[in-house]
């Protein structure tokens, strides 16, 4: 096993793309930060910032050209080869330290090692989220697959998944006395609201940014990958902000809002909240240090120019689980690049229950 507890290089012969190899070298980084801290702090802080640190290293000695030979040993063609190395981070199952605040604002990154406890991705995209805070459900899941085998082949089956919520059944009053009334209610549509989880209707976000030797002398490229995997969490949050967001705003609901409005849809006002957006928007005000919005609850978010009330715990965000990261060589003087994606689902069962307010 390659030595990694200084940092030191590892031969680029044991350097590939498989999976196998990969969870290895993650392995090695863990075990190595182990002996200098609390085992549960290793396991789940060393986890993203060691992925991201291996695929830097991947990255950073990949070959650039590819070289065919003769039977003489000379060199008879030279093709350029991706320096792109990407693996899967799982949302659900992969930590960081717990740098955001309770209201979700991402903290400053000491330079040090921080000793906050360790907090898992998921987790801390939710906290970070303004929708979720609003009382959406952000929704963190793989896709559900069953896998049939038959002889000579399998098939893979996306099995549904579906976000719902339910209503107060709509009793009516039924007057006795009258023959043709007595015993009868009336026949209602099913009080159940539903939304079909399908990532092949997923929206996708993606992230392009590059980084030097000047970007991480000063603080190691250990803290640099750690930097980097808040900043993506954060920005994971914000997605699934502007996801939610426009979907509400590209279903436009009619009519404005006003308590009258809101009563209609039965709802009460504990069930109200506001997201005010980048635009000038009327009726924002504060009072008693809370911001409000047409006398609502509200929260700034820079997500959407148009303002949003709702009940947004009828509404949710569904994230798929894995993110892909790739890091590529940029140059030979330490440059790199780094991409993300990202796939998100808004879920909006009844779009009679939010209202938007365009910009001035």
């Amino acid at each position: 096993m390659p030595n990694t507890a200084n940092n030191e290089p590892l031969p680029g012969k044991n350097l590939n793309r498989s999976d196998e190899m990969f969870d290895m070298l993650v392995g090695a980084k863990v075990e190595a930060r182990r002996r200098s801290m609390d085992e549960r702090s290793a396991r789940s802080e060393a986890q993203l910032a060691a992925k991201l640190e291996i695929l830097d290293i991947q990255a950073e000695r990949a070959k650039s050209h590819e070289l065919k030979f003769d039977q003489m040993g000379d060199v008879t063609r030279s093709h350029r080869v991706s320096t792109a190395r990407s693996a899967s981070v799982v949302l659900s199952d992969t930590y960081l330290p717990s740098l955001f605040k309770k209201n979700g604002e991402l903290s400053h990154v000491p330079k040090g090692s921080p000793t906050v406890e360790p907090v898992r991705m998921d987790s801390a995209i939710i906290a970070a989220s303004r929708v979720a805070a609003a009382g959406a459900q952000v929704i963190i899941m793989p896709e559900r697959v069953n896998t049939h085998v038959v002889p000579g082949a399998a098939a893979s089956e996306l099995l549904p998944t579906f976000f719902r919520f339910t209503e107060p059944a709509p009793f009516a009053h039924v007057p006795l006395g009258a023959a043709e009334n007595e015993g009868n209610a009336p026949t209602v549509a099913l009080p159940i609201k539903s939304a079909n989880v399908d990532f092949a209707e997923a929206k996708s976000y993606g992230v392009r940014f590059a980084f030097g030797r000047k970007d991480w002398r000063d603080v190691t490229k250990e803290v640099l990958m750690r930097e980097i995997g808040q900043s993506l969490t954060a920005g994971i949050a914000r997605v699934a902000d502007h996801a939610l967001l426009n979907a509400i705003a590209e279903a436009a609901p009619a009519g404005d809002f006003s308590p009258h409005a809101a009563a209609a849809q039965g709802l009460a006002f504990d069930e109200l909240r506001a997201l005010v957006g980048t635009g000038a928007t009327s009726g924002v005000d504060i009072e008693a240090d809370t911001l409000r919005l047409r006398g609502i609850p509200a929260e700034l978010t820079a997500e959407h120019a148009k303002s949003f009330i709702g009940a947004f715990p009828t509404s949710a965000v569904a994230i798929r689980d894995h993110v892909q990261v790739v890091f590529e060589r940029a140059n030979l003087n330490g440059g790199m690049n780094v991409t993300a994606w990202v796939f998100v689902l808004p879920l909006l069962p009844d779009i009679n229950k939010f209202w938007t307010m365009p910009p001035l």
